[in-house]
């Protein structure tokens, strides 16, 4: 139902403007004229939403478009038009690029508190890698018997001991 509805829909508007401008060449693309559609959305699914506007406004380039509709995806690629909003029987003006630098400001930090949790990951892994080497290191010293015990004990003595370089 859905590509039926958006063929309908492209189909009539191509019809109208074929019999509005009989002596064009392309109709679609020199056709100039004011469509209105209201609740544009209603049989499209979230994706074709976004994308409806921006698709008409590429096939039917000299058409003024003023649509109607409820969902926010209508708005998705709506920055170079003009968007209104009806309430309590007034007109306001959306102010989309405000709306696009407050999302992308929350982007940048949802990304940079992002980074900081895969930086405090990373730190957990060494430190997780690091006990793990620590484990092995003391496991491998209980598998010791007692003469290698001695032995290593000496030499860590001796590794303890401040050594004099001379100049």
């Amino acid at each position: 139902m859905l590509f039926r509805s958006w063929i309908a829909l492209v189909g009539d508007i191509t019809r109208r403007l074929c019999l509005l401008n009989l002596h064009c060449f392309d109709p679609c693309l020199e056709g100039e004229g004011i469509l209105l559609i209201d609740q544009i959305e209603h049989q499209l699914d979230q994706n074709m939403s976004a994308e409806i506007l921006e698709r008409l406004h590429q096939a039917f380039p000299r058409l003024q478009i003023i649509a109607s509709g409820n969902r926010d995806e209508l708005l998705e690629h709506a920055l170079e038009y003009q968007c209104l909003r009806l309430g309590d029987k007034e007109i306001y003006e959306i102010n989309l690029e405000k709306s696009q630098q407050q999302l992308s400001q929350l982007y940048n930090e949802l990304s940079q508190s992002e980074s900081i949790l895969l930086q405090q990951n990373q730190h957990l892994l060494e430190s997780e890698n690091l006990v793990s080497k620590v484990d092995e290191l003391f496991h491998q010293i209980q598998a010791l018997d007692e003469q290698e015990k001695s032995n290593l004990l000496h030499l860590l003595k001796i590794d303890d001991t401040p050594q004099e370089t001379s100049l």
